[in-house]
């Protein structure tokens, strides 16, 4: 973690290994995901993908209608909201973002939708 960040999660290395997670503490009904870029500064996440599970040993990829694995369009900027609606919902108690690609830095501001 950047000890440098003002108001969002920037990873100290860029390269793709790195993720987010979430803790909802209990199963939740997830439905949508928004995402930011980073407060102040030029970088944001372009592409990522989602995994998600009630054990974080044994997280799912999130898949699209054809099984293959989802990756959610995401920022082109660092302050307009980009919404991904999870169609189908997932059920679980952590989900973790997966950078795949961005612009000068992995930086994100995030929020996940649902029950």
């Amino acid at each position: 973690m950047d000890n440098h960040a003002v108001g969002s999660w920037s990873a100290r290395t860029n390269d793709n290994k790195q993720w987010l997670q979430f803790d909802f503490g209990r199963v939740r009904k997830l439905t949508a995901i928004l995402t930011k870029g980073r407060n102040q500064y030029a970088q944001f996440v372009k592409t990522y993908q989602i995994h998600y599970g009630n054990n974080t040993l044994l997280m799912k990829d999130y898949r699209d209608g054809t099984g293959s694995v989802k990756i959610f369009q995401g920022n082109i900027d660092l302050d307009n909201i980009h919404e991904n609606v999870l169609n189908p919902p997932v059920y679980a108690r952590y989900l973790r973002i997966k950078p795949l690609t961005w612009f000068r830095h992995i930086s994100m501001r995030a929020d996940v939708l649902g029950c």
